[in-house]
């Protein structure tokens, strides 16, 4: 390999590059070129290749040119001089390239070998492996062969790639981060909904089971009518599906606070409000996004006995700042995007109190019905690659079923109360997260893409420790974790709870 010339007559038993990237190789001599040899070809977008000039003679007896192709913005046709002779006899016997979407071919004259690179009848999606793949090759396949401006520069870029770089490409332009984000929104969302329904569900399971709300007062005999309490929480989630679009994680802090008053002896209500952000990044993609939330809940408890009855309804608002980068042949770009959604969630618990030697047990039932929606949106930065998204909405129904159990240690620093918690949580139903989206180059061919939802069945388990600093004052500390089998999230959390 090399550029440079040689004195004399060359035979090629072996393989023969010329170049260090695209050079000429220049013989003083004859040429010949065994039928076990190879003639390793190096072509740009640009027109130029790698070149033999003899001076003499060039006899061809067989061998395999090999084409090798540098990343450009090729055209449908493309033709190279790759020899030139004083005479040139005989042919190659095979002309072999890995190029997905050109097909190689040689033609001859008296003094010279053409190479022409040629756009196959291969489409975009004969390249894809998955459904997201599929869907997004299936819409270029779409795109008119003579398209004009940026999109005919995506397409050359398209047509230098072999198949596993094709299939890069696909899962680089699916805009596949506007699906997980919908995931890691609903994780947020349940990490919320959860902090409230442990709260509620421990307002009043003391270590006397029969205790009504009446018997809860201060030193002067007179029962708390309101309550004030807000609580941090951090949490690490991380998803391993069995596609790219449901391979991320997340991380993420919430701060929330509420005000509490009852009603009467067995009934409570509250007001909740919140804010929360979280990062979340495609493993094998590079794709981020950042989400700002906004929760609001109203909540109620009823107590009658040692049975209790949970209700909670929320609404949050969510806003999306996504960045993908694509790179591929000779496209490098940074599609970015700005959209907003909401959350509607409806959940409701049910538990009875059983007092076993000083231990309380409390078996759980619960169910939410949750609705995700986000508004249409549009990219900007990657050119005809951007894409414009369509509003989309996602449904799911979680059924719970568990126990907690608590334990009160009087100390002389305050009470202390243990608390664990397992529950198994099931999906009755759920969409996939689904992207409806076209290029915004070529907005008559659209696409979807989907990310998997969480999986159906999963187990919930908390670790609680409340301290009662002073008689209307306490501290939370909890640790909570959420594991199926391809998902898992982990979170740590911090209350201080007054009431007066």
């Amino acid at each position: 390999m090399g550029s440079g010339t040689i004195t004399g007559n060359v035979t090629n038993s072996g393989t023969l590059a010329p170049g260090n990237s695209i050079g000429i190789l220049t013989i003083t001599g004859n040429y010949t070129q065994t039928a076990w040899s190879v003639y390793e070809v190096e072509v740009n977008a640009a027109g130029e290749s790698d070149r033999i000039n003899v001076s003499g003679a060039a006899a061809l007896n067989g061998g395999t040119l090999t084409v090798l192709t540098e990343t450009g913005t090729y055209s449908m046709s493309n033709d190279y001089t790759i020899l030139s002779a004083g005479s040139v006899i005989g042919s190659y016997y095979n002309v072999t390239s890995d190029l997905a979407f050109l097909d190689p071919s040689l033609t001859y004259d008296s003094t010279s070998v053409y190479l022409t690179l040629q756009r196959n009848d291969v489409a975009f999606e004969d390249m894809a492996e998955t459904p997201n793949q599929r869907s997004v090759a299936a819409s270029l396949d779409e795109i008119d062969p003579n398209v004009s401006g940026d999109m005919l520069d995506v397409m050359g870029s398209l047509y230098s790639l072999n198949a596993e770089g094709a299939r890069a490409a696909y899962n680089q332009m699916g805009g596949l981060i506007h699906t997980a984000v919908t995931g890691v929104s609903l994780s947020g969302l349940n990490n919320y909904i959860g902090s409230i329904a442990d709260r509620m569900a421990g307002l009043f399971s003391d270590n006397a089971s029969n205790r009504q709300m009446s018997d809860f007062k201060d030193n002067e005999g007179h029962r708390p009518r309101w309550g004030l309490w807000t609580k941090g929480f951090r949490n690490k989630g991380d998803k391993k599906g069995d596609d790219i679009s449901s391979k991320y994680d997340y991380n993420g802090s919430r701060l929330a606070m509420g005000m509490e008053m009852d009603l009467s002896d067995a009934v409570l209500i509250g007001l909740s409000v919140g804010y929360s952000e979280t990062d979340t990044d495609m493993k094998e993609l590079s794709e981020t996004a950042s989400i700002a939330g906004v929760q609001g809940s109203f909540y109620g408890t009823y107590k009658r006995d040692a049975c209790y009855a949970d209700g909670l309804f929320a609404y949050v608002q969510n806003r999306y700042e996504t960045a993908r980068e694509i790179s591929f042949g000779d496209i490098t770009r940074t599609a970015k995007a700005e959209y907003t959604g909401d959350s509607l969630t409806v959940y409701a618990e049910a538990g009875r109190i059983f007092n076993a030697a000083t231990i309380n047990i409390i078996p759980i039932a619960a169910l939410q019905a949750t609705r995700i929606s986000r508004e249409e949106f549009k990219e900007t930065g990657a050119g005809a690659l951007d894409l414009a998204g369509e509003e989309q909405e996602t449904k799911a129904v979680t059924g719970y079923i568990g126990v907690r159990m608590r334990k009160e240690f009087s100390l002389t620093a305050g009470d202390i109360t243990p608390e664990f918690r397992a529950v198994r949580v099931h999906g009755f139903s759920g969409d996939d997260y689904t992207l409806n989206a076209a290029f915004t180059g070529y907005e008559s061919s659209g696409f979807d893409v989907k990310g998997k939802g969480l999986s159906s069945d999963s187990l919930a388990l908390g670790l609680g420790l409340t301290w009662e600093i002073y008689e209307k004052l306490n501290l939370s500390l909890g640790y909570d974790a959420n594991i199926s089998g391809d998902h898992a999230d982990h979170g740590a959390s911090m209350e201080l709870n007054y009431r007066w």
